[in-house]
């Protein structure tokens, strides 16, 4: 009897690993795509920006070549937001804690200007709290930056 509820937990857990692997099977091929397609539109652009530097022309051009590495920038950012989101959506993203603590300290800085704080204290796990008067605290919404009691 014990071996029959074994074998159907193992089944369980078979089937459940299989539904995990094609969930991040499919991530993957969408985090392939999403790069292949934008890596290669923005190595174009940067090529035609470069070989425009190369003519005498090119350099009255400056407002397409600005235009260019605007593109490149948002491109750059867009793809970096689908890719985490389809990190996210299985669990697998990266977070660059030091990137995270610099954005932390920003908004605390945000917050001390804006009269919001008087004093902050930030924690490992990245909350955020603030003081007006430096006695009573509130946490800060480290997402959107919104003051929450």
């Amino acid at each position: 009897m014990n071996h029959l509820t074994d074998q159907k937990t193992t089944d369980n857990q078979c089937q459940q690993s299989d539904a995990e692997i094609k969930e991040l099977r499919t991530a993957l091929i969408n985090v392939d795509a999403f790069s292949q397609s934008a890596f290669s539109e923005i190595a174009s652009i940067a090529n035609l920006a470069l070989l425009c530097l190369e003519t005498p022309e090119g350099y009255r051009r400056m407002d397409d070549i600005a235009n260019a590495l605007v593109t490149i920038r948002n491109k750059a950012n867009e793809t970096e937001n689908c890719i985490n989101s389809q990190a996210e959506q299985v669990g697998c993203n990266y977070v660059d804690e030091v990137r995270q603590r610099r954005w932390d300290a920003e908004r605390m800085a945000q917050a001390i200007q804006a009269g919001l704080a008087v004093k902050t204290k930030i924690y490992s796990n990245g909350s955020i709290r603030i003081s007006p008067d430096g006695k009573n605290w509130h946490w800060l919404d480290t997402k959107s930056g919104a003051n929450n009691e």
